[in-house]
């Protein structure tokens, strides 16, 4: 089992100095945490950080992690436009920034650390551990198989990028739990087709997704543009499962990988009165998984603030009096 305890930000977006905790007082993790607050309190960048621990900097040079990083470093005015004409001048008058993860794997803690430089720390790849007796080697939870590991922790979901529009694919191993999970969104039935190929990949992938609509058959191309953005999110995370449990020949598998979702919006596109049992179905459908979101529900706002979510497995954060 993987899952993120706590994160520290210190000088990253709005965040001066502060840590999230996701674990419970007896130390097991929660299972859906979910960030809410204004426009601009810091939601997406607390995914966004999660994302950057589990990314590969490994072995890039230091300025080009900068350059991709900056935009994240707290400043009173950062200027896009200008920033790369003034790059030393902003490399001297930036704040250190830090992004500090707290992972439990099997019951032990690894620590990932990420400056605008690159790693200060990461327990979770080998590195020389020089003492004055001997030389060691900390070869981490995966030894020399730890970036394949490492960059499949988190897989960040986003129903309102721009996914292709124009093709359904889906493992036909993975259409029940699809069907679940929309059906539950859509309320209503949606039926995902058997696969038509005959060869290769044409026998193991259905092609087509279809809403039942009292006497109506919604295909997939003819649905709306949030129907088909949902339907795609989910079938490239489930897709993604798949064929990390099922890899190609000579590869290990990784059944329960990615072990982290990030999902920005989880209510997008979502009708008002099904975002609780949206997130019900999230939880019971990726089970192996620990869930980070963020949220402009006021049904989940309102109903955390009333005590009526599950407390056990669910943890809300309001982000408004945390952020800058």
């Amino acid at each position: 089992m993987l899952f993120l305890k706590t994160l520290r930000l210190v000088n990253f977006c709005g965040y001066t100095d502060h840590t999230f905790q996701f674990t419970k007082k007896d130390g097991k993790p929660y299972k859906f945490i979910c960030f809410y607050g204004p426009n601009g309190s810091g939601k997406s960048s607390i995914l966004n950080a999660i994302s950057i621990l589990s990314s590969n900097l490994s072995g890039r040079n230091s300025n080009v992690i900068y350059q991709s990083l900056q935009k994240y470093i707290q400043s009173k005015d950062y200027d896009p436009l200008m920033h790369n004409f003034t790059l030393k001048i902003a490399k001297e008058q930036s704040p250190k920034m830090l992004i500090e993860g707290v992972f439990d794997i099997g019951g032990k803690e690894y620590i990932v650390q990420v400056n605008e430089y690159g790693y200060e720390r990461n327990d979770l790849a080998p590195e020389a551990d020089i003492t004055d007796e001997d030389d060691k080697v900390h070869s981490g939870p995966w030894g020399s198989n730890h970036l394949k590991y490492r960059q499949r922790i988190s897989h960040f979901v986003k129903s309102d990028s721009d996914l292709s529009m124009n093709k359904f694919q889906l493992h036909s191993s993975q259409k029940l739990k699809f069907e679940k999970i929309i059906s539950t969104i859509m309320r209503y039935k949606i039926e995902v087709t058997d696969p038509a190929g005959f060869t290769g990949d044409e026998m193991s992938y259905c092609t087509d997704a279809i809403i039942h609509k009292k006497d109506h058959k919604i295909h997939f191309k003819r649905m709306s543009a949030g129907e088909k953005k949902i339907c795609k999110s989910f079938s490239d995370i489930l897709n993604l499962a798949h064929s990390l449990e099922h890899p190609s020949s000579g590869e290990s598998p990784m059944p329960g990988w990615p072990r982290i979702l990030l999902i920005d919006n989880v209510e997008m596109h979502v009708y008002y009165d099904r975002h609780v049992q949206m997130v019900n179905s999230l939880k019971e459908v990726f089970s192996k998984q620990q869930i980070f979101s963020t949220t402009h529900s006021g049904v989940l706002i309102e109903r955390f603030i009333a005590g009526k979510n599950d407390q056990n497995s669910e943890l809300m954060i309001d982000l408004e009096p945390i952020s800058g």
